[in-house]
């Protein structure tokens, strides 16, 4: 007799597998601005300006805008989408900085400031048509007043420097007189600067001498000898 073939031996079952386990929660770096900017930095009144913006960040929380203006023309936008597209009308014309923050959710915080400026659908160059001093020579502690007028259409602001170290002067008006005092003795010089809209800008100066007051000669005596005297004669003084 033959031997029977050998049977096989019947199949195991493999050994589960263990299930993924999940990593550690990824960490958050910080937020970061990718990008910010206006769509036109020149925009005519009257017409939305139109800012864009994108944060970086793996925990990313809120954003707060601010348009440069007092908030009762144009509130704080706020929002929790990392990347957005805004616009603003500006009520007046003028140069604007619009503030942009971002946060995440550990209260770290990004900022970054551009500049628009709303300016008039027609703005001439600024021109300066007049800058005099009432006198080029005063005493000192005593108010020395220069007058000016700038010619605009958008006119902005005016800056005035002394020329001593005090403060600059700023003002809005396209037409006026001021006044400063010195208060040492020397030879300044009093520049004054005007800008539109735009951002163009005028300037001249000129000097004003600042010195104590000399007094003049004085005449105490004065006679000739004769009083008359015949053609011919000798006079003595």
């Amino acid at each position: 007799p033959t031997a029977a073939p050998p049977t096989a031996a019947p199949p195991t079952a493999a050994p589960p597998t263990a299930a993924p386990t999940a990593g550690p929660p990824e960490a958050c770096s910080g937020v970061g601005i990718g990008a910010f900017a206006a769509e036109r930095a020149e925009v005519p009144l009257g017409e939305p300006v139109v800012v864009s913006f994108t944060f970086v960040s793996s925990c990313f929380r809120n954003w707060v805008l601010l348009w440069g203006e007092v908030q009762a023309d144009s509130p704080p936008a706020t929002g929790t989408s990392p990347s957005a597209t805004l616009s603003n009308v500006y009520p007046r014309e003028g140069v604007y900085l619009v503030g942009l923050s971002g946060f995440d959710t550990e209260g770290r915080a990004v900022s970054k400031v551009i500049s628009v400026s709303v300016v008039s659908a027609s703005c001439p160059p600024i021109a300066l048509a007049s800058f005099s001093a009432a006198s080029s020579i005063v005493a000192v502690n005593t108010e020395a007043r220069v007058s000016f007028e700038f010619v605009s259409s958008c006119f902005s602001e005016w800056r005035v420097v002394w020329g001593d170290g005090s403060p600059i002067g700023v003002g809005t008006a396209k037409a006026g007189t001021l006044s400063h005092t010195y208060t040492q003795d020397g030879v300044y010089l009093v520049a004054i600067s005007g800008f539109d809209s735009k951002g163009v800008a005028v300037s001249q100066s000129l000097a004003i001498t600042v010195g104590t007051p000399c007094a003049g000669p004085v005449l105490d005596k004065f006679e000739v000898s004769p009083r008359n005297a015949a053609v011919g004669d000798v006079v003595e003084a």
